[in-house]
């Protein structure tokens, strides 16, 4: 147990030097990042730090997501991590990122405007208003083993499987598990269990 502790403590001690002091100390109250799923919340005060919080979720929605067979191409192919539309993360997002692997891969970040059948994508975060455009993004991502992250209200009801949201200033998720079961997505037993809300 008490190696477990000293990991994740080397750990939330690397991201306290590469994110801003700010951001620090509530990144290290999610910095079950290393060992363990996220928190259930995290307290969020302005937008940037808000996108900081959240680029620490998508990092460990990652990590206890698990994709259907053949998903990859190779055992060294990288997880490839999208934003699709707006890139509402910038700088925060690369650095949690950076040189960080999930399931033994590399995590590799592409900025896109549009999907595509060969944009390589193992998540993707939908970053659109809600609307025509959502619409359409989330259109193009059907029946594809891609992972679909997005924070409007109309996600889930445009089969988005992870919704992140913030209630009473902490940032939450709900689980689409039908949505994410139709293309042979699943979800780990502890990421469901910190969920606000899991849709069946």
């Amino acid at each position: 147990m008490l190696i477990g502790r000293q990991h994740s403590s080397r750990c939330a001690g690397r991201l306290f030097f590469r994110l801003r002091p700010a951001v620090a100390s509530m990144i290290v109250t999610c910095a079950m990042l290393c060992t363990s799923p996220p928190p259930t919340h995290a307290q969020v005060g302005e937008p940037d730090i808000e996108y900081q919080v959240k680029a620490a979720f998508l990092y460990n929605f990652a990590k206890f997501v698990a994709w259907p067979d053949g998903t990859f191409a190779s055992k060294t192919e990288p997880l490839a991590l999208c934003i699709v539309g707006d890139d509402p993360f910038g700088e925060p997002l690369h650095a949690v990122l950076a040189g960080r692997k999930a399931h033994g891969r590399l995590t590799l970040l592409k900025i896109l405007e549009e999907p595509t059948n060969d944009d390589g994508c193992h998540i993707a975060f939908v970053s659109a208003p809600d609307g025509p455009r959502m619409a359409r993004l989330m259109q193009r991502l059907k029946g594809r083993t891609v992972l679909t992250v997005g924070d409007s209200e109309a996600f889930a009801a445009n089969g988005g499987m992870v919704r992140l949201l913030i209630e009473n200033k902490k940032t939450r998720f709900d689980i689409n598990t039908h949505s994410a079961g139709l293309v042979g997505i699943t979800f780990n037993s502890q990421l469901l269990s910190l969920a606000r809300r899991v849709r069946e």
